[in-house]
């Protein structure tokens, strides 16, 4: 597997634009808090800006393309991480301490390039090639351009991006059953604090709080915080 540096395999790149506080057309502006440590995209909360007709005509990012994180990072993270569109987005764009990178894709396949650049801010060795202020770090844009990155006939490249792409998907199947099990698990407490073990059991209210009454099994008794109620209870000879 050779090199290639990573402004030769650019055929378009261009950073963003903050827009303003209203305004003629409302666009859809990615920024670095929609980046993630692991490649993927936070859609959850992208910003809205507003910029004249005529600009936000020429907005639009493609499937394929790359985002690089120019200005941000933390005390203790690298700027540089890097986001995957990884579909159309007609109309939107990103803020200016955003980078959007485009390859030719008989050349490079994106998304290896994009792991690539990905391995590069996980491992730190872009630190190498940025710069700290005060209050943010901020790319050296020429030298992380000069990087030189791994590079390998373009049939491996799909290759290996094929197997990181299972990878992903098989992560984020896992996080949808996660999630559906802390459901579950939330549901089955609060059915198992009303009702307890046995079906149908009739409830009673229980007074939590001055503020709040709950429902709990007829059968069960209600006690004091532990802490509270332990001395009481070893006074009468019974245990919790």
């Amino acid at each position: 597997m050779a090199s290639q540096a990573n402004q030769a395999l650019i055929t378009e790149q261009f950073a963003g634009d903050w827009g303003e506080d209203d305004g003629e057309t409302a666009v859809s502006v990615m920024r670095s808090t929609n980046f993630t440590n692991d490649g993927q995209l936070d859609m959850s909360n992208v910003a809205t800006r507003y910029f004249p007709q005529e600009k936000a005509a020429q907005f639009g990012l493609k499937m394929g393309d790359l985002l690089v994180e120019r200005s941000g990072g933390g005390p203790e993270q690298p700027v540089g991480r890097i986001g995957f569109v990884d579909r159309e987005m007609p109309g939107a764009t990103v803020t200016n301490f955003v980078q959007v990178l485009r390859y030719d894709p008989d050349k490079v396949d994106a998304t290896f390039l994009g792991w690539a650049l990905f391995e590069l801010q996980r491992t730190g060795i872009i630190e190498r090639v940025q710069q700290q202020s005060t209050q943010m770090r901020n790319l050296n844009w020429r030298d992380y351009q000069r990087l030189l990155l791994p590079w390998s006939k373009i049939s491996e490249q799909r290759r290996i991006a094929a197997a990181l792409k299972l990878a992903d998907d098989a992560i984020a199947k896992a996080r949808i059953e996660l999630d559906a099990a802390r459901n579950l698990k939330r549901s089955l407490v609060t059915h198992l604090f009303e009702r307890g073990m046995i079906a149908d059991v009739p409830t009673k209210p229980c007074k939590i709080h001055r503020c709040y009454t709950a429902h709990i099994p007829a059968h069960w008794e209600t006690l004091e915080h532990v802490f509270y109620a332990l001395p009481k209870l070893l006074q009468k000879g019974r245990t919790v």
